[in-house]
């Protein structure tokens, strides 16, 4: 899955689009998006980790899929 900032997107500049296999799957929420988008247009997308939790494709399409985004932990083990 890949995030991607779109500052070019006329409802919220800070918008943060998800994808899944190249097909946009939809937005991080614009509540929850701010750091998000800061950290991606600077170039900073390798921190993040992102999976499905959730997908229902009979729920409403804002609802079908619930998105986890976390911080990659690189510390040797």
């Amino acid at each position: 899955m890949i995030l991607i900032a779109e500052s070019d997107n006329p409802y919220d500049p800070e918008a943060v689009a998800i994808f899944y296999q190249d097909r946009k799957i939809g937005y991080v929420p614009k509540d929850r998006n701010t750091l998000l988008s800061k950290l991606l247009y600077f170039g900073h997308g390798d921190l993040f980790e992102s999976r499905i939790q959730y997908a229902n494709r009979e729920s409403h399409p804002e609802r079908q899929f619930r998105v986890v985004v976390k911080i990659k932990d690189n510390r040797k083990k």
